[in-house]
């Protein structure tokens, strides 16, 4: 499950968000990228922590797919 954390900063009072990615939608996402599916093809809503994930995972398989370095898939 995702989780969005707000934190306060001691220094700055300024919040922080910070995101958590949906370790299924990052492999799926790694996965098409991986095999050459069209970013477009995302079946996650476009604003949802799970469509970044996807994204962010089809970014990674892309990568890996042109032989360029990239993250690899959390367990």
């Amino acid at each position: 499950m995702s989780a969005r954390i707000l934190q306060l900063t001691q220094a700055s009072r300024k919040p922080t968000v910070m995101l958590r990615h949906n370790k299924t939608a990052w492999r799926e996402g790694f996965e098409a990228g991986e095999c050459g599916i069209p970013s477009t093809r995302c079946p996650y809503p476009a604003t949802s922590t799970e469509s970044w994930s996807w994204s962010s995972g089809h970014i990674e398989g892309k990568a890996k797919r042109d032989g360029f370095s990239y993250s690899k898939p959390q367990d």
